[in-house]
């Protein structure tokens, strides 16, 4: 786990586990509850459980346990590219078939004028 810095503002749901600073946690002390308050963890942070979503805006350092969803990526500035493969491309099914594809969807032949 590293400390990070969030690029542009983003929150982080209820039930995250993060690294907060003193100053981090006395503002939002109505919205979290600490855990292993003994413990000090990376750049002397203290860890604590976020009971309600948490906002976060650019500049602001934390560390979160676990794994990042894609919107937490986002948040810290780190590229879709990163995890290559990650997602998969979504499947055409056969019956979506543009009009362009469709050999029989042709368009009308301008009629010609009746001759008399």
């Amino acid at each position: 786990m590293k400390v990070s810095k969030v690029i542009r503002f983003g929150n982080v749901p209820m039930g995250t586990q993060l690294w907060l600073t003193d100053a981090q946690a006395s503002a939002r002390q109505h919205a979290i509850s600490p855990a292993d308050s003994d413990k000090r963890g990376p750049k002397d942070r203290k860890r604590y459980t976020a009971n309600q979503q948490l906002g976060f805006k650019a500049g602001e350092e934390l560390a979160i346990e676990g794994n990042l969803d894609r919107g937490l990526e986002q948040m810290f500035g780190i590229e879709p590219d990163a995890h290559a493969g990650r997602v998969k491309p979504a499947k055409k099914h056969s019956s979506a078939v543009a009009e362009d594809e469709n050999p029989e969807a042709e368009e009308p032949e301008a009629e010609e004028p009746a001759s008399e």
